[in-house]
């Protein structure tokens, strides 16, 4: 007897419908890249501005579906996660989209299948890291600096300026935190103002190594050479210093002007940055 009732429960399970638990047991798989995780929003020539989101989505038939793809920019200090657009999916389960973003961050990428047939979502996450020039005037950090402040226009020796631009005067340094923001290139232009008395002086850039040292007279402008540029790291903060010369007693006598110090960031523009 005990052994029929056995047989019969047996019958009975198997004939009792699955649960939505049971029947979404398995999930959508998503697989998700990017052309190109390192894009530059001010490319000169208009390039390298946008990228490819594209991937592939099985466990299932997905022809003519879509995936919901949402962006976060974790560089910035809310970092909200935001909907981007849909993508159908191929008769292979393939999707593709072309993303331009509008600010530099480090975005985080979500492709989303989302539930359905029978199956739970599934989601892949990717990464881009959007990098735009942004002047040094955003990163200036006040506390470490000191014989140095922000000038707009001030003409070097040779009477060329060019706007937003720090003074540093002799024995004097302006240090900027790029810190945080994957800044991996530097550009900037130098050279003793017009409103320096001395004629001659010397100017280092650094970043715990030496960048590049200037000894420069007035009417000479120095712009940052390619090579030098790349020298940049992201670990570092970068400092202009004017050597002190000590046959000057006044150093304020002694007056560089750095002219339009620029970085290549992970920095946003258009929000609060984070870092």
């Amino acid at each position: 007897m005990i052994k029929i009732l056995g047989i019969l429960t047996a019958l009975a399970l198997v004939g009792t419908p699955l649960t939505g638990a049971h029947a979404a047991s398995t999930r959508y798989k998503v697989s998700a890249t990017v052309s190109d995780d390192k894009l530059d929003i001010t490319s000169g020539d208009g390039s390298n501005r946008s990228t490819r989101i594209k991937g592939k989505v099985t466990g299932g038939p997905v022809k003519g579906k879509r995936v919901h793809i949402y962006y976060r920019n974790v560089s910035t200090k809310a970092a909200p996660r935001r909907f981007l657009r849909t993508a159908r999916l191929s008769s292979s389960g393939r999707f593709s989209t072309t993303w331009r973003p509008k600010d530099g961050g480090r975005y985080e990428i979500d492709v989303v299948k989302q539930a359905g047939s029978g199956k739970r979502a599934g989601t892949d996450p990717t990464r881009v890291y959007v990098y735009q020039f942004v002047s040094l005037t955003h990163l200036f950090d006040r506390a470490a600096s000191s014989g140095s402040g922000y000038t707009d226009r001030e003409r070097f020796g040779n009477g060329t300026y060019y706007r937003d631009g720090y003074a540093i005067l002799g024995g004097g340094r302006a240090v900027f935190d790029t810190r945080g923001f994957h800044c991996m290139r530097v550009n900037f232009k130098t050279g003793l103002s017009t409103r320096s008395s001395a004629s001659r002086g010397t100017i280092r850039v650094t970043q715990r190594r030496t960048l590049v040292t200037r000894s420069m007279s007035k009417g000479q402008v120095y712009k940052a050479s390619k090579t030098v540029q790349k020298k940049m790291n992201a670990s570092d903060k970068i400092t202009f210093s004017v050597d002190r010369r000590d046959d000057i007693g006044d150093q304020s006598r002694l007056r560089f002007v750095v002219g339009r110090p620029v970085a290549a960031c992970t920095y946003p523009t258009r929000s609060a940055p984070y870092r």
